[in-house]
């Protein structure tokens, strides 16, 4: 095989699975990639894959390597965000690493992505990671997409051309919006605000998807965006999948106690029956509607939603990030260029 196509798999996140890394990777050799794992991928240190100077200098070390084109991590977790100091420093004292390369990756590759893109000119790919046993599960479609763009061909994602949905109370678009779209995990993408490593969504739309966070702890997050002004300015909010994310309510007694003895009872252990839900259960579109309905009506800004990228099985699916768009006011979003691809070249 040609090493021009060599993908080197990096984990700057956390500690995975090496038998569920070696199937991922079977699964990539059986599809004709040039796959080597970088040795720090199975390492352990503390709640990390090795070292933060170690998971830095396996991606800087990736990057000055000419004959690795995309450089995909293993999983997410946390600990990326660590590793933004040290890739500075690394930087400072051995220059910038080769430009164009390919970084693939989500949820906590998200806080790194802005830094690889802005300051070394690299390819974001947001997709699924082979250190993961969900990898094995994404469908061929996807898959065949997924490695097409990781390694520099036009791929056609399934969603590419599809009609998002608008959500109701918040601005329309009254033409057809143009720009590049970024963003990722939500939660991640909030605890970046204020920091110099979140890149401006100024003329941009923002893509956001989140897994296992509770209605609250999304609004807290959103509520961040917009106080630290990571939002201002931002065209359009484009929605990916919000998986086990549900809403979920909490007890409160349901009639007050008739005497001290029971008072003290019912403090301390009150029965099933003396329980009652303290509100209703927001369903999947309530959520929706009071995390990012309420706020997007409030900063005039459209929200669209349905989009099959982030966590969770529908969600497996490839997202050029930095990349330019077409979201229409029917909802219809097209990916228009990415990686020196235009959509004369394959991309419809």
């Amino acid at each position: 095989m040609s090493h021009a196509k060599q993908i080197r798999i990096v984990a700057p996140s956390s500690v995975m699975s090496p038998f569920e890394l070696d199937l991922g990777v079977e699964r990539m050799r059986a599809s004709g990639l040039e796959v080597k794992v970088d040795p720090q991928c199975r390492k352990k240190h503390q709640l990390y894959a090795g070292r933060d100077e170690e998971r830095a200098l396996a991606i800087y070390r990736a990057g000055q390597d000419p004959t690795v084109t995309t450089i995909w991590c293993a999983r997410g977790g946390y600990g990326a965000v660590r590793l933004l100091p040290h890739l500075e420093r690394l930087e400072r004292e051995g220059g910038k690493p080769l430009p164009g390369k390919r970084f693939l990756g989500y949820s906590d590759a998200s806080a790194i992505v802005g830094f690889l893109r802005e300051r070394w000119d690299w390819s974001i790919l947001h997709g699924p990671m082979p250190g993961l046993r969900s990898f094995l599960k994404i469908s061929e479609p996807a898959w065949r997409a997924t490695s097409a763009l990781a390694l520099g061909r036009s791929g056609k994602p399934s969603w590419n051309g599809k009609k998002l949905k608008h959500l109701a109370g918040t601005p329309k678009l009254s033409a057809p919006l143009e720009a590049e779209l970024l963003g990722g995990n939500l939660a991640v993408w909030a605890a970046m605000a204020g920091t110099k490593h979140l890149p401006s969504a100024k003329g941009r739309i923002l893509f956001l998807e989140e897994v296992d966070e509770r209605p609250y702890r999304m609004d807290r997050t959103m509520q961040q965006l917009v106080h630290s002004g990571a939002l201002d300015g931002v065209h359009a909010l484009v929605l990916g999948t919000f998986t086990s994310c549900e809403d979920r309510v909490g007890d409160g007694l349901k009639r007050a106690p008739k005497n001290p003895r029971e008072r003290a009872r019912m403090i301390d252990g009150p029965k099933s029956a003396e329980l009652a839900p303290l509100r209703p259960v927001l369903s999947e579109a309530k959520v929706r509607s009071a995390v990012f309905g309420e706020l997007g009506a409030r900063l005039g800004v459209p929200v669209f939603y349905g989009l099959p990228c982030g966590h969770g099985a529908s969600g497996q699916n490839p997202l050029p990030l930095f990349a330019r768009y077409r979201l229409g006011s029917d909802g219809a979003f097209q990916l228009l260029s990415w990686d020196g691809f235009a959509a004369d070249a394959g991309l419809r």
